[in-house]
C-alpha cells in the first residue's frame, strides 16, 4: 500500500503536482548551460544552471534541450538585482519641497523654497532631500528662524 500523497517514487503535493526538491526555485524548470566562461576559482569552465540554481561546474557537454551560451571567456559575475520601488515615497515626495541638489545648492534658494512652500492640511512642509553642501548643519531653531509659524 502507497503513503498519502506518493505515486511512485515522487511525492506530489495536494493538488496532484511533482513537489519541489530542496533547493528548487519555484517555476524555473529551464536548463542552461553557459560555456567557456571565466569563473572565480575555476579558471575558463563550463557552468550548468538547472531549476534556477548552478548544478555543475566544469568541462561539460550540452545537453539535449538545453540553451547554451557561449561566453567566450568573458567572466560571469553573480549578481543582485532589487527591482522594487517605494510607491508611497514617490508620492510624498511629489508633494514635498526640494531642499537638496540638484534643485537648492545655497542657503538663500532653500529659504526661499521653504518661505514659498504651501502648508498641507495639517499645516507641514514637508521637505526632501537636504545635504549639508547645501546650508550646514540646520536643525530645528534654524527652521523657526527662517520660517516662524
Amino acid at each position: 500500500m502507497r503513503a498519502a500523497g506518493c505515486r511512485g517514487r515522487h511525492w506530489h503535493n495536494r493538488f496532484g503536482e511533482p513537489r519541489r526538491q530542496r533547493g528548487d526555485a519555484p517555476g524555473i524548470e529551464h536548463r542552461m548551460l553557459i560555456a567557456n566562461a571565466e569563473i572565480f576559482g575555476a579558471g575558463v569552465a563550463d557552468l550548468r544552471i538547472e531549476k534556477g540554481r548552478i548544478a555543475a561546474i566544469g568541462q561539460l557537454a550540452g545537453e539535449t534541450g538545453e540553451t547554451i551560451l557561449d561566453q567566450r571567456g568573458a567572466a560571469v559575475l553573480p549578481g543582485l538585482n532589487d527591482h522594487h520601488i517605494h510607491l508611497m515615497a514617490y508620492a510624498a515626495a511629489l508633494d514635498s519641497v526640494a531642499c537638496g541638489p540638484p534643485r537648492v545648492h545655497s542657503e538663500e534658494a532653500l529659504i526661499d523654497a521653504l518661505v514659498r512652500a504651501t502648508p498641507n492640511a495639517n499645516g507641514w512642509v514637508r521637505g526632501i532631500g537636504y545635504h549639508e553642501s547645501v546650508a550646514g548643519d540646520i536643525d530645528r531653531h534654524w527652521l523657526d528662524a527662517v520660517c516662524p509659524a
